[in-house]
């Protein structure tokens, strides 16, 4: 029962953390696209 626990705990753990990397990735990628159009604006 113990180790049952502890597995669904590192289940949750990668899966946020795996969440937040997409998320990191996608406002990161916001971000480059939203520079460079202002780059090429001016």
């Amino acid at each position: 029962m113990h180790s049952l626990g502890i597995s669904f705990v590192i289940s949750q753990v990668s899966f946020l953390s795996g969440m937040s990397f997409n998320v990191l990735k996608f406002v990161g990628s916001k971000m480059l696209l939203g520079r460079t159009d202002v780059v090429s604006l001016r």
